[in-house]
């Protein structure tokens, strides 16, 4: 499948809070793989960002910046991503396969 930033492949809005989730069959693990991204950049990422979420994980990811990130392989078969934005800077988009 594909995700996708809104208004992609434009820039996406300002004020955004999105939750992408994928689910797999039972027993399988999903494969993240990061083929654009550019999301304004902040050392903390407090301005927008991608948080990656496995619930079999032990922590969460946070994505911004536009260093492709390497791809990312679950514990388990779901997997969700909240995008947030804020009111300022909007300067690129993401496309993810999985």
């Amino acid at each position: 499948g594909v995700i996708t930033s809104p208004n992609y492949p434009n820039n996406y809005p300002n004020k955004l809070d999105c939750k992408f989730s994928i689910e797999a069959p039972d027993g399988a693990t999903i494969t993240i793989t990061f083929q654009e991204f550019s999301i304004e950049a902040e050392s903390d990422c407090s301005f927008d960002r991608l948080e990656f979420i496995d619930p079999l994980s032990d922590n969460t990811k946070l994505y911004c910046g536009s260093t492709l990130p390497p791809p990312v392989i679950s514990k388990g078969n779901k997997v969700s991503f909240l995008f947030s934005t804020d009111s300022n800077v909007n300067n690129g988009n993401f496309k993810i396969t999985y």
